[in-house]
Parts: structure tokens; sequence; C-alpha cells
């Protein structure tokens, strides 16, 4: 499974996810380690509607762990969410996010021995909402409170579409994604109603389309003070 994706630009933050961004650049590809527009509520007991947008580190960083981690944190598997150490503390205390994207990124080698990138994204063209996991990282003497993500992921290998990608022989993952009817629903989903999101995406719904490979701009590398 891929870990690139191209982030929601600032006019779709706030035309369809209904947010008015912070006052950050946004990269124009999104990997790990790197920083990005994060949607959650905007403080504990916000009501249905109230969203706000955040700049947060794809891949988790829990306050005991180096940054050096995200290369391993930034998916969370959503058959055992609290499987890891690293993403018990924020699925315990219910800390869903939504990561808003144009598309994301997977490898196809069914070309032979030539591997081809491919950008799978919605079939109307409208933006995504990957389910994420957010975490929060207070300041320290050598830097500032941080704030993570980590977007859900769920086994693909009977999807029709995204069964495709990846290696010969591994499992077959992709992210899990809120349908836009439903993104306050799992902004405020109980613990216990989470798995009921944690589902394959209708591949009619997705369109993939060979996308080769630019000089990546990266998403904002500094790490704010938040």
């Amino acid at each position: 499974m891929s870990a690139i994706y191209i982030p929601a630009t600032a006019s779709q933050l706030q035309r369809h996810f209904n947010v008015a961004p912070a006052d950050f650049s946004i990269g124009q590809e999104v990997a790990p380690g790197d920083m990005a527009p994060m949607i959650r509520m905007p403080h504990p007991g916000a009501e249905p509607g109230e969203r706000a947008c955040a700049q947060a580190m794809f891949g988790i960083v829990p306050h005991w762990a180096e940054m050096k981690i995200t290369s391993q944190t930034f998916s969370v598997r959503s058959e055992a969410p609290e499987g890891k150490p690293v993403f018990r503390n924020a699925f315990k205390r219910g800390r869903f996010c939504l990561i808003p994207a144009e598309c994301f990124y997977e490898a196809s080698y069914e070309h032979g021995a030539r591997k081809v990138r491919y950008e799978v994204a919605h079939a109307d063209g409208s933006p995504m909402a990957l389910a994420g996991l957010w975490e929060f990282r207070p300041a320290t003497e050598e830097a500032g409170a941080l704030l993570s993500m980590a977007m859900f992921t769920i086994n693909a290998d009977s999807h029709p579409l995204m069964r495709r990608f990846g290696r010969p022989g591994d499992e077959k993952r992709m992210p899990v994604l809120v349908d836009a009817a439903r993104y306050d629903e799992w902004l405020h989903c109980p613990l216990e109603e989470a798995a009921a999101f944690l589902r394959q995406y209708p591949a009619d719904r997705l369109i993939a389309r060979p996308s080769p490979k630019a000089r990546r701009k990266q998403g904002q590398p500094s790490l704010p003070f938040i």
C-alpha cells in the first residue's frame, strides 16, 4: 500500500470540508514525516458540524518516540487498532480525524518488470476523506508541541480495484474512506461503533489512472508550536 497522497487544497478545505484552513503551506504531495492538513473536532464536547483544520505530521509520534518513527506509523491496521503501543493512547481516547486528500498513489506490477505508479481518486472528482487517528506530543526543551496523524487501512485482497496494486504475493491493503454525509459521525464516533466505519470502499466509486512520478514538492517539514 502506498504511503504518498496529494492533500486537499485550501479551497477544497473550505468548500467541501467546511473548515477554514490554518495559515500554513500545503505541499503538492505528502509522505510520512511531512506536515499536512488534518480535520478534527475543535474541542471536546464540540457539536456535530463543528470542525477545525490543523497542521499535523503524517505518521503518529507519541511523546516517547523519535521523529523517525513516522516511516512505520503512518497507517493503522483496522483489524487491530490497539495492537501497537504507538496507537493505543489515541485510539482509546477516540481521537478520530479526517485526512483530506485529492488522491493517493499505488504501485502496479501488471506491466511486466516495470513498476507503474497509479493515482486513485473519487470517480466524480470530489476530494477524499481518509479515516484517521491523531495524537498530541507536548512541547519539550528540544522541540515544540506536535500534532501527528495516521490513516486507517483495511485488507483489500478481495477488492475489485485495490487488489490489483502492490507487490505480487503481498497482502493488499487500502485506506479507509469516509463518505461526506458521515464526516461528523466519524469525528464523534464512540469507540464501540468505530468498526462500522472500517470497511472497504466501493470500487465503482473510485478511478485509477497512471500517474508518472514527478519531482516531489513535499509538505512543510517544520514542527510548529500549537
